[in-house]
Formats: structure tokens, C-alpha cells, sequence
């Protein structure tokens, strides 16, 4: 065989060959899964905290251990952004007591940014103290004093005597009890610094202004309260303490009165009822309610398995959350897991990371058991994403929050 000829006899082979051969192989392109950033006020003295992030099935795509005020991002090229991610948060916390606890958001966007810190509550500059004297009141004394920015108990002496604090130039007050069985207040305006009011208890105080009547009936414990809120400039109304207009618990009555004095710019109304195991509650912030509409949303479990966990429920809603425990000796702790879950949401207990595993060999989740499952039912528009926004979303002052809800809790 000629030279030529051999040359052109490789020349096919070659070719041959790189005919037969797979093309490269391109890795899918990796996406940001979450970046998260944890603000050092929300974290202990001394906690050990991970973050992961796993797929719908609790396939684990990415873990980072984190520290105060660490900003990281997890990444993964195994889900695409329209697909969706479940978050968990584990933390360890020690030293006075050892606290395990996980929690997981299920059915999560990819590709956000959570900034999660704690915002500071309420504390306005006190302008001056008042007191209040009670004549003729009963011990023990259930009365409690309210202005717009605080409010504190009656203290059970013999005169009743408190001094609170004021936290304007000018304040409206009120001193609010059940007496007899009836929501009764008694009330001062144009409260100053140094005041001194007196006032009979048995006839000072009178019932509230507008009264309902709640049916109680199939329930055997009930709790209320509704406080007035008068907006202050500056502040946002949700975190106004409020005017206590009415507080009251009661066992197994068919009903009980309830209501509020008019005059305010809205009202904070939160009222409960259970039955044995199943707690039905209603909250609004904003105009004045006369009717309690309890959620009445009835529910049947399927399964309590942790890894087959299903139910029914008999109408829609946003949210679920529930938590899960289990004892570990070796920490003489309990492993608590909490679930955060729209609807949709694909519950899967992943095994818990070798990442983890590995510092805490003595956790293990098998035993887990359903401790309560909660459902809330948003009246406003409100929706799992806003409330997830609410909790973990936090990157200024301001966070979302709904004005009206029903919620259903269900201890197992």
C-alpha cells in the first residue's frame, strides 16, 4: 500500500470516528437559589445555625452553615427557576437550655433574597406618670389601665392604687373591668402629668358603649379581646398597643357579652373559641366588627406518618403551618420542626444533612410526631407569599402583615 493511499484510508477512519463519538456534554446552567442574610439582633449568644435548600422531593441541592450578619447565596443547577424549592433553617442553642429546632418553608420561588432580622417593637419616650385610685373595689381586682402606647394592671390593694406612665403631653385613659359579668370601663381625658383621678368602683364604672352578645354554644373555652387605636403620626397602626376595651375568658358558656366604646380610628378585635382539641379564632385590625365570624372549616386527617402525611380539610386556604417533636435524650432537648406551607405545598421530611448529622449524630427524625396542624383563611387578600415576605423578608422597618384572618389549630 502507497503512501497516498494510507493516508487517505486514515482519513476515513478518523473520520469514522469522530462521527461515532457523543457530543460534549453541557452541565445545566446553575441558578441562585436563595440568597439569605441573618441579622446578629435575632441570634443567641451562642447558636449553631445552617441553612439548606432542597427540591420538592427533599433532595438536598445546597447547605451553608451561616454566621450574624453573613450574607449567603446557594446555588444549585439541578431545578430551573420555574421550578419550586423548599427552604429549612436549622438552628442548635445552648448554653442555658439546648434548643433543636427546624424549620422549613415549602413551595418557595427560587432565587429571592431574605434578610431576616428582628424588628424592635414599640418604645415610646415616657412624658410623665398619672394615678388612678379605685374607692370600694373588690380584691382580687381584674381592671386593667390603658392609653394609646401602654397600658398596665391595677395592682389588688385596698384602695386600688396605680401610677402609669403617660407618653404624650396629653392623654385619653381607660380603666376597664367585668363587673357582675358586664364589660365595664371607666374613663379620663386630658390626663397630665401628676394627675391623681379618683373614682368610685361601684359607680364610676359603666358598661361599654356598643355590646354584643357571642353564641358560644358547642365550645368549651372562649377568649376576647378588643383594643381602640387612635393613629399617631409616625406609626403604623399595627404597632399601636391600643386601648384595652375589652378582655374576658370564659369556660363552657352557651354565650357571652362582648363589645367596645366608640371614638376610636379602628380596633384590634381577636376572639377564640376551642372545642376539645379544635381552636377556631378571628382577628381584624380596622373598623369596628359586630359579629364574630368564626372560621367553620372542618378537618380529617388521612395520615399522621411522618413520611405520608395527608388530610382533608373542607374549604380553602392560604396557609399552613405545622410543628412536629420529637425527645432526644442525648440533648435533653426536644427536636421541634415547624412547616410553612401554601396548599400546594409537597410535604417531605428530608434526611437530616450529613453536614449536620455529623455534629449531632445522636438527632434522628423517624420518631417524629405530629403535635398541631393550623390553617389560616386570609380575608383581605393576603396570601402565603406575604406571609412568608412577613416573616423572613424583612429588609426594612416595614413588613407586610394581613388585617383580617380566620385561623383553625388542631392539637393532635
Amino acid at each position: 500500500m502507497n503512501v497516498s493511499r494510507l493516508l487517505f484510508f486514515l482519513l476515513i477512519v478518523l473520520s469514522a470516528c469522530q462521527e461515532d463519538s457523543p457530543p460534549p456534554v453541557v452541565p445545566d446552567p446553575e441558578i441562585n437559589l436563595l440568597t439569605f442574610k441573618q441579622d446578629v439582633s435575632s441570634l443567641t449568644s451562642f447558636s449553631d445555625d445552617w441553612i439548606y435548600v432542597t427540591n420538592e422531593d427533599g433532595d438536598v441541592l445546597d447547605i451553608k452553615h451561616f454566621e450574624a450578619d453573613e450574607t449567603i447565596v446557594l446555588k444549585s443547577n439541578k431545578v430551573t427557576t420555574s421550578d419550586k424549592i423548599n427552604v429549612t433553617i436549622f438552628h442548635y442553642r445552648q448554653p442555658t437550655t439546648e434548643t433543636i429546632d427546624f424549620t422549613s418553608f415549602l413551595a418557595i420561588t427560587p432565587n429571592q433574597t431574605w434578610i431576616y432580622k428582628k424588628i424592635a417593637g414599640l418604645s415610646p419616650a415616657k412624658t410623665g406618670t398619672a394615678t388612678l385610685n379605685l374607692a370600694n373595689a373588690p380584691i382580687p381586682l381584674g381592671a386593667t389601665i390603658s392609653t394609646n402606647l401602654g397600658n398596665s394592671s391595677v395592682k389588688p390593694s385596698s384602695p386600688a392604687s396605680t401610677t402609669f406612665n403617660l407618653y404624650k403631653s396629653s392623654e385619653r385613659m381607660l380603666a376597664r373591668a367585668n363587673i357582675n359579668g358586664a364589660p365595664s370601663f371607666f374613663e379620663s381625658t386630658n390626663v397630665q402629668d401628676g394627675v391623681v383621678i379618683e373614682a368610685d368602683y361601684p359607680t364610676d364604672f359603666k358598661p361599654l358603649e356598643n355590646i354584643f352578645t357571642l353564641d358560644l354554644s358547642g365550645s368549651d373555652s372562649y377568649a376576647g379581646s378588643v383594643y381602640g387605636i387612635t393613629n399617631e403620626p409616625g406609626i403604623d397602626p399595627y404597632d399601636i398597643p391600643g386601648i384595652l376595651n375589652y378582655s374576658y375568658n370564659a369556660g363552657a358558656v352557651a354565650s357571652c357579652p362582648w363589645g367596645y366604646n366608640s371614638g376610636f380610628d379602628l380596633y384590634r378585635t381577636t376572639m377564640g373559641k376551642s372545642l376539645g382539641k379544635t381552636s377556631r379564632q378571628y382577628f381584624k385590625l380596622g373598623p369596628a366588627v359586630t359579629t364574630i365570624p368564626f372560621p367553620d372549616h372542618t378537618f380529617s386527617p388521612v395520615n399522621n406518618d411522618l413520611n405520608s402525611f395527608a388530610f382533608t380539610i373542607s374549604s380553602d386556604y392560604q396557609l399552613r403551618s405545622s410543628r412536629w417533636t420529637v425527645s432526644v435524650p442525648d440533648y435533653q432537648s426536644v427536636l421541634s420542626w415547624r412547616v410553612y406551607s401554601p396548599p400546594a405545598g409537597k410535604q417531605v421530611f428530608p434526611k437530616i444533612p450529613d453536614e449536620i448529622k455529623s455534629l449531632y449524630p445522636a438527632l434522628s427524625i423517624e420518631s417524629l410526631v405530629l403535635k398541631e396542624n393550623a390553617f389560616t383563611i386570609y380575608l383581605d387578600g393576603f396570601t402565603f407569599t406575604d406571609d412568608i415576605n412577613g416573616q423572613m423578608n424583612i429588609s426594612s422597618s416595614k413588613k407586610p402583615y394581613s388585617t383580617e384572618y380566620q385561623r383553625v389549630i388542631i392539637q393532635n
